[in-house]
């Protein structure tokens, strides 16, 4: 499984990939690669395409981290972000304390209370430990799992 991807290859895939899910997200959404993670900057109108963005860069063979700093446009969608930040924030905390779980194969997105987790789990037990701490999080009303299994699928 040491077959590295190529961060050109990866790059053009997470763009493929946008064009096909929400063509906006390939013209607002910058993407950089250094080494399998990957970076996206910019702004997008819904905090629904900031998840998308999240969930479809990790679809992608190659992906070693994903980092979502884009910007959400339309706060008006966006109903308590304090207490979104808080749970994103204090569920990283967990991942990171817990010495079974690597927590730079995850993402968390936090929207109205919903979380949603993407990456990579090494197999079921690490994604259910990462599943198990969000629904103990005390903002959390549903947890949406985006977790993909090692056994490696992606494109």
């Amino acid at each position: 499984l040491t077959t590295s991807v190529s961060d050109g290859a990866i790059f053009a895939k997470v763009q493929d990939k946008f064009i096909k899910a929400d063509a906006s997200l390939s013209t607002s959404v910058d993407v950089s690669v250094n080494d399998g993670a990957l970076l996206m900057t910019g702004k997008v109108k819904t905090p629904e395409l900031k998840v998308l963005a999240t969930k479809l860069a990790w679809e992608v063979r190659g992906v070693r981290e994903v980092v979502n700093e884009l910007q959400v446009t339309d706060s008006s969608s966006l109903k308590d972000i304090a207490k979104d930040l808080a749970a994103g924030a204090q569920l990283r905390g967990k991942l990171i304390a817990d010495q079974s779980i690597s927590s730079l194969n995850f993402t968390i997105d936090v929207v109205n209370g919903t979380v949603y987790l993407s990456g990579i789990a090494e197999n079921k037990e690490e994604m259910n430990r990462v599943v198990s701490h969000a629904r103990e999080l005390k903002f959390a009303q549903q947890v949406v799992n985006y977790i993909s299994l090692l056994t490696d699928t992606r494109d």
